[in-house]
């Protein structure tokens, strides 16, 4: 099979009997070559090539973006995004979450792969001794998507738990977990927390604290504090740091299998963290 230019300037495929362009394959032909790619490469496509254009902005093609149970997702939501296409709806739910449970949590897509992220808010995770206002107090903050973010005034025992079912990820997709909280002026001491993520998540440790060196020398595993994975900055204003990563099998369990996140430290942890949430999204190379 030999590949020319055609006299309008298309593609062609040279056969025995004739040629045909690239020009008259039918739509349905190159919406499934489209949707090979990614959605960022078949937007590009669509900007570059008049070829791709009318495919590339077809409801044929972005339904195959779209997860498979966004029309049960959608009606379920506090906020619907406005759209006329289905090219639209993939970008509105890129780029603003819509909020279900109550606004407890927030949904949205991966622009890169359209894979299914998430949010689970503080109302929305099971936090020890979270209705004691001894404990915790649930405040507003302004650089939060949720109505309420839980502060920690003192626990005898950090305990944090979020659940999600495998059947609301994408399947067959590796996924991360992580802690999104602020730690206020007052965080004097060096916060090292235990994580478990999964079915039956190993433990992990982590610090939340960006900077360790104003513990360095109070601290007794001063090494191993250095070597522990620590927090980053967001672009809201929040802190993240990795809890772990679950690869998510929905398709064999049959979508049922419970995903538990754990956040825990023993001893009594003073008021200087507020927690937004564990975000989930898919983990960096999906």
């Amino acid at each position: 099979m030999e590949g020319g230019n055609s006299g309008g300037g298309g593609i062609e495929f040279a056969g025995g009997i004739g040629s045909t362009s690239f020009d008259d394959l039918p739509e349905g032909c190159i919406v499934n070559i489209l949707s090979l790619a990614s959605p960022v490469d078949a937007l590009r496509l669509s900007r570059v090539s008049s070829l791709f254009r009318s495919s590339a902005n077809s409801d044929a093609l972005w339904d195959r973006f779209l997860p498979s149970d966004y029309d049960s997702i959608i009606p379920n939501s506090a906020e619907l995004p406005s759209f006329s296409s289905k090219k639209e709806l993939f970008r509105a739910l890129c780029s603003r979450p819509i909020f279900f449970d109550d606004c407890k949590k927030s949904l949205w897509l991966d622009k890169e792969s359209g894979k299914k992220c998430y949010m689970l808010g503080a109302r929305g995770l099971s936090i020890e001794s979270s209705d004691s206002p001894h404990h915790w107090a649930w405040i507003k903050d302004k650089d939060s998507r949720f109505p309420e973010v839980a502060e920690l005034k003192s626990v005898p025992a950090l305990d944090i738990r979020g659940e999600i079912t495998s059947s609301m990820m994408s399947p067959g997709s590796r996924y991360a977990a992580y802690l999104v909280y602020k730690l206020q002026r007052n965080a004097f001491d060096c916060l090292l927390v235990e994580t478990s993520v999964g079915v039956a998540g190993a433990d992990s440790t982590i610090c939340l604290n960006i900077d360790v060196e104003p513990f360095w020398h109070h601290h007794r595993n001063s090494n191993a504090v250095l070597g522990l994975k620590r927090p980053k900055k967001r672009r809201d204003k929040w802190l993240e740091i990795e809890l772990g990563e679950y690869f998510n099998e929905a398709a064999k369990s049959g979508g049922l299998e419970p995903v538990a996140i754990q956040v825990k430290a023993g001893g009594e942890t003073w008021g200087c963290v507020v927690i937004e949430g564990i975000e989930i999204r898919p983990a960096i190379g999906q």
